[in-house]
């Protein structure tokens, strides 16, 4: 989180002041001034007056969210699997002749 915003006035709105997320610079452009986030600020009221709704221009579109290079859990647990499975097959093999081991000399009399 923040830790200080850009206070700025809306000159729209009967010079109400607002509390946006720029940066200093974009602060500094607009004339607001950079206070702190978590600080007590007085109630501005305002009398009945209904304001027309507009879009407020957006000076530079940015994309929201952006794409990286991450990690491929798939290709990565292919390659440990690939890696352990001569030393599990082994383990299997062992477990399976010490198991069967009791019956081996059975079995070869059938």
């Amino acid at each position: 989180q923040r830790e200080k915003l850009c206070q700025e006035e809306d000159t729209d709105h009967d010079g109400v002041t607002t509390l946006t997320a720029k940066s200093e610079e974009e602060c500094d452009k607009c004339g607001g001034v950079m206070v702190p986030a978590y600080k007590w600020r007085d109630a501005h009221w305002l009398n009945g007056t209904i304001y027309p709704m507009y879009w407020k221009p957006h000076p530079i579109w940015e994309p929201y969210n952006f794409w990286q290079a991450t990690i491929d859990y798939n290709l990565l647990g292919d390659a440990i699997g690939q890696a352990l499975a001569p030393q599990f097959s082994l383990d299997t093999q062992t477990q399976s002749l010490c198991t069967s081991s009791v019956m081996v000399d059975t079995l070869l009399q059938l």
